[in-house]
């Protein structure tokens, strides 16, 4: 893991975040937005960053990323991160790389004073909840993701 830099994503990062997020997508079924390289660039990097993202050097190379963002959570009684996506590429894996994002991760949240990291791991992916696990995570099979878009949050919205 020493030959691993983890470092702040920077505008200029945009494309290879779009990259990345975009194989994850890919992973899990899910079309790539064609614009996704300025949606992020927009709302990442623009006057009020919605979201802020890590990169993973290996040998100069960018072979990971995770992007996250601040959340509040009344039942710990504190802020958090919310890490939305965590990313490395297959021939990167099994380098440490996961590892060193997540732990940048954690010194990034205690610094600021969170009290949790949270993410979601579709069911089923096995390595994901392995890899997690590993790091001291708890699974809560209890939970169900909810999401409302598109025409249906529009609909809500005009009630």
């Amino acid at each position: 893991m020493s030959n691993i830099i983890v470092r702040d994503a920077a505008a200029a990062d945009c494309a290879t975040l779009a990259a990345m997020a975009g194989a994850l997508l890919i992973q899990h079924g899910i079309m790539v937005p064609d614009d996704l390289a300025d949606a992020l660039r927009r709302d990442g990097f623009g006057d009020e960053p919605r979201f802020e993202a890590m990169i993973a050097e290996h040998q100069g190379e960018p072979v990971g990323m995770t992007l996250y963002y601040p959340v509040y959570r009344p039942s710990l009684a504190g802020h958090g991160l919310l890490m939305e996506d965590l990313y490395v590429i297959p021939e990167a894996r099994r380098l440490g790389v996961g590892r060193a994002l997540m732990v940048r991760l954690a010194r990034l949240a205690i610094s600021r004073g969170c009290v949790y990291i949270e993410w979601l791991v579709e069911s089923g992916n096995l390595p994901a909840e392995t890899f997690y696990k590993a790091t001291g995570a708890t699974m809560d099979d209890d939970k169900m993701t909810c999401q409302i878009d598109g025409t249906a949050l529009i609909n809500l919205a005009g009630e």
